[in-house]
């Protein structure tokens, strides 16, 4: 196996975790509706659960933004200095902050995500 499909392999692995977390949060909110009695005002008895769900969705969102613009941005510096050079490269990595930046909100996505699920037991148990 190539790295080039490794990397493929790593990137499908981490799409498919943000989906799941993407869907937990989507029923925590589901919990959280019902559990106020589908009322706005019960919302503000879960709103710090609801304030981790709506961060991690927040964090998810930022995190495609963020590679989405750091990737384009890199990319198009590279086919600018290409065009000035008036050679092709197709051996280059991208540079570090695109990945700390993207793990960095990745991590922080999935923490959020625990702390809602650690309220919510909480809440549940009490």
């Amino acid at each position: 196996m190539r790295v080039s499909e490794l990397y493929e392999v790593f990137h499908d692995s981490t799409d498919t975790l943000s989906t799941q977390v993407r869907y937990v949060n989507y029923g925590f909110i589901a919990v959280i509706w019902i559990l106020s009695g589908q009322q706005i005002d019960g919302l503000k008895d879960n709103g710090q659960i609801l304030f981790f769900v709506v961060l991690s969705l927040a964090l998810d969102l930022l995190q495609y933004i963020w590679k989405s613009v750091a990737v384009w941005l890199f990319a198009r510096n590279k086919e600018k200095k290409e065009q000035e050079n008036q050679q092709e490269n197709d051996n280059y990595l991208f540079p570090g902050y695109i990945f700390v930046g993207t793990w960095l909100l990745f991590i922080f996505k999935i923490l959020s995500t625990i702390a809602a699920a650690i309220l919510l037991v909480i809440k549940l148990c009490n």
